[in-house]
């Protein structure tokens, strides 16, 4: 009866039963306690006692041979540790491997319990590391920017996108860099150093052009719509050399926009941060330009940059005129402009009142100027 049983359980094939072992627990119990209520205790009984003693100390082993997600050198290592002939008619493969073949090797297993573990331990740990790794490729392969399209200002128009949700793109690229990170902590880490070191400079080389662009994109948002209005001529050159680097760079992510792919993207080590150099040279030419157009009229501290350019930018068009002066005098609503909008001959009020000015104030490109002899 026992042999029966135990030929049914033992020629279950591996795969199947490997996460069933609580079934050979059962039948290891019943037997135990079916032999030890014999009164008298033959040969037989002796025999199998030993027997189910000795399956009993190898059962712990079975836990570390499951194989779940092994490569085929684990099977290799195990199919060694536990003397399977891989050769031959008798040749023991995964495709034909059963819990008999185990059973067989109870001895083994009781002796190798030390190493089989290591090896558990080690197969565990290159699938938790391969499974970072294809974490990563599925992110390669899938995360793409997003973008919007901004309409360019000045003469010229056109459109160019620009990169969004900046936020979560720096979370992913820091938690990537980190996941890398970790897995060079990990006792298992030698088979995998040459791909996780690829990873580790294609990352580190995406978040320093990331976060250049970022500052890139900011400043250009800010100055383009000034330069594009001609302001400080002496600087044009300098701005247009950048311009013209960043809308490349943002066509070239258009066409594709894989995050990946702009990491691996050609470019001179230093040209994002030279690019971001020349445009902090050139906001600081315009707040130098700025603070000077204040200092001759401290009226100007009244508003903002964006407002004094667009005023130092349109010096003679009424309708801007009209709009900042009221920001520049508390008792200046509006004022009335002679035919051709050359002089300001009367103030307003909000109420309406007419106040006419007995020297008309001549309107020139000097705009610091002539709002002074408004004053």
């Amino acid at each position: 009866d026992f042999l029966t049983e135990q030929k049914d359980l033992a020629n279950r094939d591996w795969i199947s039963i490997r996460g069933k072992l609580y079934e050979l627990d059962d039948f290891l119990a019943k037997w135990t306690e079916r032999v030890r209520s014999e009164e008298e205790k033959d040969g037989v009984a002796v025999l199998l006692l030993e027997t189910i003693e000795e399956y009993k100390k190898a059962v712990p082993a079975l836990k570390f041979c499951r194989g779940e997600g092994w490569e085929s050198t684990h099977w290799a290592q195990l199919f060694s540790l536990l003397r399977f002939p891989t050769k031959g008619p008798e040749a023991v493969t995964r495709e034909n491997l059963t819990l008999e073949h185990f059973l067989d090797r109870a001895d083994l297993l009781i002796e190798k319990m030390d190493d089989l573990k290591t090896l558990h331990a080690q197969a565990q740990g290159e699938v938790t590391l391969r499974e970072a790794l294809h974490q990563l490729k599925v992110w390669g392969l899938d995360r793409r920017f997003s973008v919007i399209k901004h309409a360019i200002a000045g003469p010229r128009g056109g459109s160019v996108s620009l990169i969004k949700e900046w936020k979560d793109l720096f979370t992913e690229v820091a938690d990537n860099q980190n996941l890398v990170s970790s897995l060079k902590d990990s006792p298992f880490f030698a088979p995998f150093k040459e791909e996780t070191s690829v990873w580790e400079d294609m990352l580190s080389t995406l978040s320093d052009r990331l976060t250049h662009v970022n500052a890139i994109q900011r400043k250009w948002l800010y100055l383009q719509p000034i330069f594009a209005r001609g302001a400080l001529p002496q600087e044009q050159p300098r701005f247009r050399r950048v311009d013209e680097d960043f809308q490349g760079i943002m066509a070239s992510i258009d066409a594709d926009s894989l995050v990946k792919s702009f990491a691996q993207t050609r470019m001179r080590p230093d040209h994002l941060n030279e690019m971001s150099t020349q445009l902090d040279l050139c906001q600081k030419a315009l707040a130098e330009y700025l603070e000077e157009k204040r200092s001759m009229l401290p009226r100007f501290y009244f508003i903002g940059d964006d407002d004094l350019l667009e005023i130092l930018g349109q010096a003679k068009n009424p309708e801007v005129i009209q709009a900042h002066l009221k920001k520049l005098f508390a008792g200046i609503h509006s004022v009335v402009f002679s035919e051709g909008a050359k002089n300001i001959t009367a103030m307003k009020s909000i109420a309406g009142e007419v106040v006419p000015l007995t020297e008309p104030v001549g309107v020139t490109e000097a705009v610091e100027s002539w709002l002074a002899d408004l004053s």
